[in-house]
């Protein structure tokens, strides 16, 4: 009997333990180019969390290529600078849950003292990736506490098909009768 309360504890404390084990980053990354289409390497790019004011700093590989890992979610600016090009800042975008954004930019010739404003993002649209990801917020109660109910129809499937990304898979139903 208490070996069979200790084995359920164990079980209970790993599947809890794996219920926090979600990624809650995303990535943004895209590619630099003049206006003819040429890349642009070694260009310095800065990407800005709009929210939080937080940014970090890379610079364009050879292939005018660039790439933020483990971005936190939320609303972001990506700006651009580089040698005898004008410095470039897109709009506010969206880094959704488990993303790969594609931020491609076009910087034009002149003046590093002028600033031009990019309108037009990607759209959110992953097609470097078929990854998707959602944040599924829990129930609260009425004091604001999560509902901590197990029952058994809580099955991963139940959790995924309230995704809208996520496709049902198995036999067709067939009804007969009708």
């Amino acid at each position: 009997m208490r070996a069979t309360f200790w084995a359920a504890l164990l079980l209970f404390a790993g599947c809890t333990v794996s219920c926090f084990a979600q990624f809650e980053t995303a990535a943004v990354l895209g590619t630099v180019r003049d206006p003819s289409g040429l890349v642009i390497p070694n260009a310095k790019i800065a990407l800005r969390n709009v929210n939080t004011g937080v940014s970090a700093t890379a610079r364009t590989d050879a292939t005018g290529n660039f790439e933020f890992l483990t971005v936190k979610i939320g609303d972001y600016r990506v700006s651009a600078e580089a040698v005898g090009f004008a410095p470039l800042t897109t709009d506010t975008f969206n880094v959704a849950v488990n993303a790969r954004q594609r931020v491609d930019l076009t910087m034009q010739i002149g003046p590093t003292t002028q600033t031009l404003t990019v309108t037009d993002v990607a759209a959110l649209t992953e097609s470097d990736s078929s990854d998707k990801g959602q944040v599924i917020r829990p129930r609260l109660n009425q004091e604001g506490w999560p509902l901590l109910v197990w029952r058994l129809e809580w099955s991963m499937g139940r959790v995924a098909s309230r995704c809208p990304a996520a496709a049902k898979s198995g036999p067709p139903v067939v009804k007969l009768g009708e």
